[in-house]
């Protein structure tokens, strides 16, 4: 994997695996990523996701990890792969 820190606050991330991704490190939920090892999580997966009636944020990584924010409980972390199988 291959990173590239900008000073405005994001992070391009590249893997021959995901391709490159722009991530605003300065975020509640990339932030985390930085802080918690970007190694344990992996790349980005796809782009943040908003979903306006939960007010949810949402971020995938390569890991099978989704990092979700909200005002409520701040960044909390789930499994993707418990995700998928539930909304079978």
């Amino acid at each position: 994997m291959w990173e590239q820190d900008f000073t405005s606050g994001y992070k391009v991330v590249y893997s021959s695996r995901d391709g490159a991704h722009l991530v605003w490190t300065r975020g509640a939920i990339g932030g985390t990523w930085v802080r918690e090892g970007i190694a344990r999580f992996g790349a980005p997966v796809g782009g943040e996701e908003y979903d306006r009636v939960s007010g949810l944020y949402t971020q995938r990584f390569a890991s099978g990890v989704t990092l979700s924010w909200s005002v409520r409980y701040g960044v909390q972390q789930l499994w993707t792969q418990v995700l998928s199988i539930m909304s079978m």
